[in-house]
């Protein structure tokens, strides 16, 4: 029995470099994806070089240089992708709350508030590169 654990272990190490996620990452993959998409937005508020378009449309900043307008768009991109990686995060964490009473006891989104989550990311699905 204590050799099945470390050969699964190795198992879906190389099952997630395969393919992106492993059999075990399946029982509840709406956890494992929260989690993955947290990474991925404080990946890109620390090392991106690059904001979107979609993050240009009505921009307020003119009369800046360039350079201003992209320190000022990437300002914007970041506070949205830390809100909602600290969302994927709290999902991550304590999944759905069923409603106001068990947020506050045990943590975890709403509906609503998931449904704002994913709503928001498949607006901004298009711009996850760099």
């Amino acid at each position: 029995m204590k050799l099945i654990k470390p050969f699964n272990e190795i198992k879906y190490f190389f099952q997630r470099g395969r393919r992106g996620f492993s059999d075990k990452d399946m029982w509840s993959a709406d956890i494992y994806m929260a989690g993955v998409f947290a990474g991925m937005l404080r990946w890109y508020v620390k090392n991106s070089n690059n904001v979107s378009m979609s993050w240009a449309m009505n921009n307020d900043g003119v009369g800046e240089s360039h350079i201003e307008k992209s320190y000022h768009l990437s300002e914007k991109r970041d506070a949205a992708y830390i809100k909602y990686a600290e969302m994927f995060e709290e999902y991550a964490k304590n999944g759905l709350a069923w409603d106001e009473k068990w947020k506050q006891d045990f943590g975890g989104l709403t509906n609503d508030e998931v449904h704002d989550m994913m709503t928001w990311f498949g607006e901004h699905f298009t711009e996850f590169w760099d």
